[in-house]
């Protein structure tokens, strides 16, 4: 089917300019009313401005109303046509003019920048010159007004219109721009206030019936710097085109400063103080929006710093909590290696310090990475790589920890191979962070989909999992530095927060891009990796057998099998000892420990397990991480505080989290000491052991780490 020709005017546009022209034709003939001169030329001219707000917010389409509004309110005045449609030739294009050059300065309505009022004193100055010159030239060829008339005639037209676009388009436009007026307590009752003064002025001082009276006129400014500086510059345009209007009023009846001259010399003072008003009104009002947006922005800025600083703050705070978690474990193994009774016993050990080892180099690499990366050191070394490869190197580090937890790995990869130009050992890093996250985020039992596709020349990489999810806050803000989704001291698997910020910056610098998407808190969340294909195979490029393409399942029990200890033999010194420790290597060193001193000791990791060891064990001593999932330290202390069989017992706790704040928190909850990770296993063993001598309730003073 053929397309349609345009119509030349569609409907939308059709009412625009009939309403334009309704608009014009009134004020056009509330103007020709102040003429005195000549009947078609008036020294107060509204409609001038009126036609440049309707072109600089309309655009084109108010054009055609301009024009025959301003051909009506002259042909009915019984001038010639042709006359008639000169005027409007002129009125149109002076609001074109006018549109045209403030379009070209980058000119705002709302008037809060000086640039903007210079162009619009620009614009208001320049675009009446065309106006006048075809108006007065058509009066003079058609023969409407004598050519002895026509220099003067010029001037109040040129002056009319001038002012008209001064006055009226800057309320038209700060009001229809967004401009707002200041939102503070009283402002409602100010405003009615300055409208109440603006009422008296205009009657006390331009309604006055004495026409000699000197200077009064300027007692109008007290309101107009009001408005200004209070208002802004709404406000301010509004303030001056009442005052323009009282004025004009009072003056045309022969009344206030300005009617002793004439009628027609008194109006054109009247336009010319109205100007110096205007200009001086809109200048005070844009530097008085300037300062409050400055204001407004130093506010702003100053909150952002806070935010920042708390967040830098608490990153520290979790840094250091991260950095000592592992060393506890670590040095407890050192301490029971040199006691291990067999090669397996002391294997196990070892193998404690390699996995603490290797977490704490983790912390650390990614420090270093997101360090670099921030100075812009990071170099990538792409080559052509099976995309598959990379999966697969992500895969390794994450299936045990998926497996431990319970958790379902899905895997979903194409049947072809995706090539892609990117740096492996980086690549690989990307995928790792992701789904560490996503196990660390998602519950025992729950499940994480890895599926890869291609979409437009992009190869797009979907983790999913079914965890905790985000809120619309936290996935705002979710890949910037220093901010976590869950910053309680019951996160479950710990971490700096940076894995997010690391992968988007690595995945940026290969032409990528990461997104983050969730339905809400406990709905899980979906991150989404897009990297540019590469065209065709590269020779040779090996696919890890282990990403095999469909959907593979790994889900496996958790790995830690309980130890059944050997009650120790009966002594006076022997206690019994309740270990607290989401890190399971953590809490199993400890325990052993003690166990060798003879004490009987039972282990918990969670919270709630605390509270149901507790309540079977009775014990006398409890070493309690803070940091617990479920429950946090504090909250699984008090209800101990509260229960029989933890009312008389030793809390000590032993955490990574040491500031002042913390060690108040503990002292609240009842803990009787607070020590911060990691501890001389000399001294753990010295509370246990002297647990009815030890000073109670001395959170507050905990001592040095290690102390």
């Amino acid at each position: 089917m053929p397309d349609r020709p345009r119509r030349w005017l569609a409907a939308p546009d059709l009412l625009v300019a009939l309403a334009v022209t309704a608009l014009y034709l009134l004020a056009a003939k509330l103007g020709l009313a102040f003429s005195v001169q000549a009947q078609q030329v008036s020294a107060i001219w509204p409609p001038t401005g009126l036609a440049l707000a309707a072109t600089v917010k309309l655009g084109r389409r108010a054009l055609p109303g301009v024009w025959l509004g301003a051909f009506l309110a002259n042909v009915t005045t019984a001038e010639p046509a042709a006359v008639a449609a000169g005027i409007a030739v002129g009125n149109t294009l002076e609001a074109l003019a006018g549109a045209s050059l403030l379009r070209w300065a980058g000119f705002d309505g709302r008037l809060a920048r000086m640039r903007d009022v210079l162009a619009l004193l620009g614009a208001a100055v320049a675009s009446p010159l065309a106006s006048a010159a075809i108006g007065i030239a058509s009066l003079g060829l058609g023969s409407v007004q004598p050519s002895r008339l026509l220099p003067d005639l010029w001037w109040v037209w040129w002056l009319g219109d001038a002012l008209g676009a001064l006055v009226i388009a800057p309320v038209l436009l700060a009001w229809t721009s967004g401009e707002a007026l200041p939102r503070r307590r009283g402002a409602a009752v100010e405003g009615a206030a300055l409208l109440g003064g603006m009422l008296a002025a205009s009657a006390l001082f331009f309604a006055g019936h004495d026409p000699a009276a000197r200077f009064s006129e300027y007692a109008f400014f007290p309101l107009l710097f009001w408005a200004a500086l209070r208002f802004g510059p709404a406000a301010t345009a509004t303030v001056t085109a009442a005052a323009y209007a009282a004025a004009s009023l009072a003056t045309h009846a022969g009344l206030g400063p300005f009617a002793g001259a004439g009628p027609e010399r008194g109006l054109l003072l009247l336009q010319v103080f109205m100007a110096v008003s205007a200009a001086t009104g809109l200048v005070l009002g844009a530097a008085s929006a300037q300062r409050r947006h400055a204001e407004e922005s130093a506010h702003r800025r100053a909150e952002q710093l806070v935010q920042s600083d708390r967040r830098k703050n608490e990153f520290l705070a979790m840094l250091g909590h991260e950095l000592r978690n592992p060393l506890a474990p670590i040095l407890h193994a050192v301490d029971l290696l040199e006691g291990a009774d067999s090669a397996a016993e002391g294997e196990r050990w070892r193998e404690v310090i390699r996995r603490q080892t290797r977490h704490l180099t983790r912390i650390v690499d990614d420090l270093l990475d997101i360090a670099r990366i921030t100075r812009g050191t990071v170099k990538i070394e792409p080559r052509r790589i099976a995309l598959s490869e990379v999966v697969a190197a992500g895969l390794e580090s994450t299936r045990p920890l998926a497996a431990a937890r319970r958790q379902q790995l899905a895997v979903e990869l194409p049947e072809r191979p995706l090539w892609v130009d990117a740096d492996p050992t980086r690549l690989a890093q990307v995928f790792s962070n992701l789904l560490h996250n996503a196990v660390k985020f998602t519950p025992e039992g729950g499940r994480i989909e890895l599926a890869v596709g291609e979409e437009a020349g992009w190869i797009v990489v979907r983790v999913r999992d079914s965890g905790a999810g985000m809120t619309p806050a936290v996935l705002a803000s979710a890949f910037e530095l220093f901010v976590q989704g869950d910053a309680a001291p019951d996160r479950p698997q710990g971490g700096l927060g940076l894995g997010l910020t690391l992968a988007r910056q690595l995945v940026e610098l290969h032409g990528g891009t990461v997104t983050a998407a969730s339905e809400g808190a406990g709905r899980g969340s979906e991150l989404v990796v897009r990297l540019p294909a590469a065209a065709g195979a590269a020779p040779g490029a090996a696919v890890s057998p282990e990403a095999a393409p469909g959907e593979v399942q790994a889900a496996a029990r958790g790995a830690t099998a309980a130890r059944e200890a050997a009650p120790a033999p009966a002594a006076a010194a022997s206690r019994r000892v309740l270990v607290v420790d989401d890190n399971a290597d953590a809490a199993a060193s400890l325990a052993e420990l003690l166990r060798l001193d003879g004490h009987e000791v039972r282990e918990a990791t969670d919270g709630h397990e605390a509270l149901a060891e507790a309540d079977r064990f009775r014990p006398e001593v409890v070493l309690l991480d803070l940091g617990l999932p479920g429950l946090d330290g504090w909250e699984v202390a008090a209800a101990l505080r509260r229960r029989p069989s933890g009312d008389r017992a030793l809390l000590v706790a032993i955490s990574g989290y040491g500031r002042s704040e913390d060690r108040a928190r503990s002292l609240a909850a009842g803990i009787d000491l607070h020590l911060v990770k990691p501890v001389e296993p000399g001294r753990i063993r010295e509370l246990v052991r002297d647990r009815g001598d030890a000073p109670r309730r001395a959170a507050a003073l905990g001592g040095a780490p290690g102390a």
